[in-house]
This record gives C-alpha cells, sequence and structure tokens, in this order.
C-alpha cells in the first residue's frame, strides 16, 4: 500500500482516520489524545488531518498569559487550549492545517521528527516550495517558519503531530499571540522561541489551499486510495466526554500554567503602585504592595484563592471599590490582560 521511498521511513502500514470536518479545536484536541491512549499501534501507525477554526494550542507545560494575548482572545471569541505535548504556542485557523502521526513509540522515533516530516518536504515540493527541516524540528522556507512540531507519548504510542501555515491570517496569529510577557515578574513556564513565520501560500502564484497539501502529502504517502479508518460512535461519545470535560475546561487550559509572578500598576490618587500576583494553579496565592503593603492587605480578602480570570477579577474589582478604605484606589487595571 505505502509508496516506496518517503513513507518506508516510517517503516509501517499506514492508515488515515475518517474525520468529520469538525473545525472545533477541543474536539479535534480530544480526538488526537483519545487515539494516543486507545490506538491499536502493533501492526501499523495512523494519520489524521484536520483544519480548526481560529484559535490558539499552548503546550503541555506553558504559561497561557506568557504566550497568548488573553484579552484580545476573549474579547474576538478565539478559544486558548492546551495540548498534551509539549512544544510553543501556535495559531490555528482555517487557513492552517494540521497533521498527526499515530504510530510506535520507539527509541527511533521519539524526539526524532526527520522520519515524520520528510515525507512532508517531499509533498510539498509539488507546488515547487523548497522546504527544509530546521534544528528546532520546524519547517521553514527562506528562514521563515511554515511548521511548528511536538511530539507526544502514552502507553508505548507516540503522538507527533504539527501545523502547516497554508494561508493563515498572519495578523490574527501576531495579534492573538502578542502577549504582555512584561508584566510577568517571574516564571517557570516554558517559553516559546520567536519566529518569523509566513504562509506556504506566499512562496507560490498559484492559489493553494489545505485540502490541496492534505491530497499531496495522501499522495505522496500511498500509491493507490489509502485505507482508512472509521471510529465507532462509541469512540465518538469518549472524544466528546474528553472535549467536554477537559480541552473546554478553564482548569485545563488555564489552571495548568505553572505558578508565576505577575505584575499589576494601579492608582492610589496620582500615585502608581505595583502589585505583585502570584498565581498558583490558576488561582491568586499571594498578593504583595512593597510601596504600600497596607494596601495590599486591605485587598487581600476580595482578591485571594480566586481563580485569575476576567469575570472573577472583575466581580472581585467591583466588590472591593464598595469598600470606603478602597475608595481612592483605581484597580481597573487588574483587569487589563484577561
Amino acid at each position: 500500500m505505502n509508496r516506496q521511498g518517503s513513507a518506508d521511513r516510517l517503516r509501517t502500514k499506514i492508515v488515515v482516520i475518517e474525520h468529520p470536518d469538525s473545525n472545533d479545536p477541543a474536539i479535534n484536541l480530544a480526538l488526537e489524545e483519545h487515539m494516543v491512549r486507545h490506538a491499536d499501534v502493533s501492526s501499523g501507525a495512523f494519520i489524521l488531518f484536520y483544519v480548526n477554526r481560529p484559535s490558539v494550542i499552548v503546550g503541555k507545560h506553558q504559561n497561557v498569559w506568557q504566550e497568548a494575548n488573553v484579552s484580545f482572545c476573549r474579547q474576538n471569541g478565539i478559544p486558548v487550549l492546551r495540548r498534551v505535548s509539549g512544544g510553543g504556542a501556535v495559531f490555528h485557523d482555517e487557513g492552517n492545517l494540521n497533521f498527526s502521526f499515530i504510530t510506535r513509540h520507539t527509541l527511533q522515533n521519539f524526539n526524532r521528527y526527520r522520519q515524520f516530516l520528510q515525507p512532508i518536504v517531499e509533498a510539498l515540493s509539488k507546488f515547487k516550495l523548497k522546504v527544509e527541516i530546521d534544528a528546532r524540528n520546524n519547517l521553514v522556507i527562506g528562514g521563515k517558519k511554515v511548521s511548528g512540531n511536538a511530539q507526544f507519548t502514552s502507553r508505548g504510542v507516540l503522538l507527533s503531530h504539527g501545523t502547516l501555515l497554508v494561508r493563515s491570517d498572519l495578523k490574527l496569529l501576531r495579534k492573538s499571540l502578542q502577549a504582555d510577557r512584561q508584566s510577568i515578574v517571574q516564571s517557570n513556564a516554558t517559553d516559546s522561541t520567536p519566529a518569523s513565520v509566513a504562509n506556504l501560500q506566499d512562496f507560490t502564484d498559484a492559489p493553494l489551499e489545505p485540502d490541496q497539501v492534505k491530497q499531496a502529502i495522501i499522495k505522496r504517502l500511498f500509491c493507490s486510495k489509502p485505507e482508512t479508518l472509521k471510529l465507532h460512535e462509541n469512540d465518538w461519545q469518549k472524544i466528546f466526554h474528553l472535549a467536554k470535560t477537559k480541552y473546554r475546561e478553564w482548569h485545563w487550559n488555564f489552571a495548568r500554567s505553572p505558578r508565576f509572578i505577575i505584575r499589576k500598576t494601579v492608582g492610589v490618587g496620582a500615585q502608581q503602585l505595583d502589585l505583585q500576583l502570584t498565581i498558583d494553579k490558576g488561582r491568586i496565592a499571594q498578593l504583595n504592595c512593597p510601596q504600600q503593603p497596607q494596601v495590599a492587605a486591605r485587598l487581600a480578602p476580595y482578591f485571594l484563592d480566586q481563580p485569575f480570570e476576567y469575570q472573577t477579577m472583575k466581580n472581585s474589582v467591583a466588590e472591593a471599590g464598595h469598600n470606603p478604605a478602597l475608595s481612592s484606589v483605581n484597580l481597573l487595571p487588574l483587569l487589563n490582560g484577561l
């Protein structure tokens, strides 16, 4: 079934997972995880393609507030989700194609991306695109990043997945990933490595769509119509449940961010005070004001142990505003970035 050459590098039979054309990022992340947790890879591997609506996907060990413009995303209905694999934050939209290989985990393939990426490179050569694999396992053209990749393993199964910027809205990408990192005082989270990005479309005159790229990859991997896997209804029920209880939940997407300290500047009359909020498991664990500790002490009952998210913080600001001892403090800056 497999084409000699690129597919042989995977040294296994590959089956294409049938996809219901959902562009819901929670469903698609749950589908990936379900396959890693439950797929039988003893006799072969699987490949999955999907396209998400506009969304920000951060790595498992990242701090959402360091990676995403959380306020912009909230105001524009762009969900921010956390995936199970490591790596940096990426932006998805209808112009981005996601590909996922699910195969047996071996010492020969973990953290070794070339065997998964070389078929992609060869497929893209059909469009006269000169794509290279860089030292960080990105796909690049002329120094511009067109694909980021990450891996995850569980129960002897490896997920190696990546993005392909075909014709994404790069302005929306930049705004969505324009986090206010200067406000972060301290964090142990994994930072994304800044990179100059581009669309595949930028390097070819012919119109290019994600589905064209998908079909080119399939053609490169298979010499005839590929074998496909149609998931059972009970699989989809588990996937929908996982999407609901994990990938749509603030506790997974935001509260899993590693402990960090963020600085907020509030006004007290003509004076500016720096508040330092320690966020642990998504909640405010400490609140300090080195200039006027008494201000922090007065604010503590309203903010300590509260989720660090917009609606909760808005309610806390409103409640604190009713305290005569805090009437001169402008707390609205606490909502910035949420």
